[in-house]
């Protein structure tokens, strides 16, 4: 799954690139794919990501830190 959840971030990117907008490249991904493989919503959210000049595919962080910091008294 992570794989191809890696791939699919990939083509939305060349698709991106090419000047594609999000609902094509939704389009042809789900006629590839199948209809799961990722959301209009999904599509349209990395690509106000690339928009903003981020091309980094991985998923950002998100909850709790993993490291503590504590102030010495």
């Amino acid at each position: 799954m992570a794989d191809l959840k890696s791939g699919i971030r990939y083509c939305l990117l060349y698709d991106f690139k090419k000047g594609k907008t999000a609902a094509e490249s939704h389009r042809d991904l789900c006629e590839a794919f199948g209809q799961d493989v990722v959301s209009e919503l999904q599509c349209q959210r990395w690509f106000h990501k690339f928009l903003s000049g981020n091309e980094i595919l991985e998923d950002d962080a998100r909850g709790r830190p993993s490291s503590v910091v504590t102030r010495s008294s």
